[in-house]
């Protein structure tokens, strides 16, 4: 379970302290745009683990590399869900419903139009229909997924994407990025997708820790 006390306790001490990891820090903004950048998630995403009811990070990796960074484990015992999972039998239709929530969230990232609300939205819809249908704390996994990964696509688009708007790529005229040249645009495009590839393996990665084992059972 994640230790959300004691990560604040770190950050307010390393606040005091005005360093972290060797590099020299003066508030704690400093201090999340410092974790946001070697963990390759988001400042809010960052902030978001301090707040009450935070679970931290859901990405292994991420928990990993962060405890490295700060030198102390962040997560206490397993969960009781977590125990439950691996003792409780689900059946099939559970495990339809599970398994149609991964293909929603892999539909989505896989969509054109992946930008649009509209499409966000819609999706997020037909994940909330599957709530009825899902024990609770296993629907509160995957939902806390897209929250973390998905909803920045939306509504921390500039944020999430700013490596596809940088001088080598264009430049901003009057509030709107432009693409200088074609090489700039071949930039965008990859930069684009590396980013929705990053997010999709975090899905899988997801998919397979908290999910396939509840589905081969």
């Amino acid at each position: 379970m994640w230790n959300r006390k004691l990560f604040n306790k770190i950050i307010s001490e390393l606040k005091k302290k005005k360093i972290i990891d060797g590099r020299v820090v003066k508030s704690k903004e400093d201090i999340y745009k410092y974790l946001a950048k070697k963990l390759f998630v988001s400042v809010d995403t960052v902030k978001g683990w301090t707040r009450l009811k935070s679970r931290g990070p859901r990405d292994p990796q991420v928990r990993k590399e962060l405890e490295v960074i700060l030198g102390v484990a962040l997560w206490m015992d397993i969960e009781v869900d977590e125990m439950e999972d691996k003792k409780t039998s689900y059946s099939d239709f559970v495990k339809k419903n599970i398994s149609e929530c991964y293909s929603l969230m892999k539909d989505y990232l896989h969509s054109e139009d992946i930008q649009e609300e509209e499409v966000y939205c819609i999706m997020r819809f037909e994940l909330e229909k599957k709530r009825i249908s899902i024990p609770k704390h296993i629907f509160k996994k995957i939902s806390n997924f897209a929250d973390e990964y998905l909803d920045p696509i939306v509504y921390d688009y500039d944020n999430l994407f700013k490596e596809c708007y940088t001088s080598d790529i264009g430049h901003y005229k009057d509030n709107v990025f432009q693409i200088d040249t074609e090489d700039g645009t071949m930039k965008h495009i990859s930069r684009f997708f590396n980013k929705i590839i990053e997010i999709e393996k975090k899905l899988d990665d997801f998919a397979m820790k908290e999910l396939y084992p509840i589905l081969i059972q």
